[in-house]
């Protein structure tokens, strides 16, 4: 391993390690005397914080447009989406 990609691994360990830290910091502790999920809520504040792209909707896409450049998509009655 040279000593750039060690570099780039322990940039990326310290930046996953970061996001973990914060993560494991938020008490998610439940009970069933306790029905506050105040907690629960605030980690998943923390999590769409530190993951936004995950958090996020997506969006319905026209894979034979996506795919296709020879117009004949338009040809087709029923195209795939995701």
């Amino acid at each position: 391993m040279s000593i750039e990609e060690k570099t780039e691994s322990n940039e990326r360990e310290i930046f996953y390690g970061e996001k973990l830290g914060k993560m494991i910091r938020c008490e998610t502790i439940s009970s069933s005397f306790d029905q506050d999920l105040s907690k629960f809520y605030r980690f998943h504040e923390v999590l769409e914080q530190l993951f936004q792209i995950y958090t996020k909707p997506a969006k319905s896409m026209n894979l034979m447009a996506a795919f296709c450049s020879n117009g004949m998509e338009k040809e087709m009655e029923n195209p795939f989406f995701l």
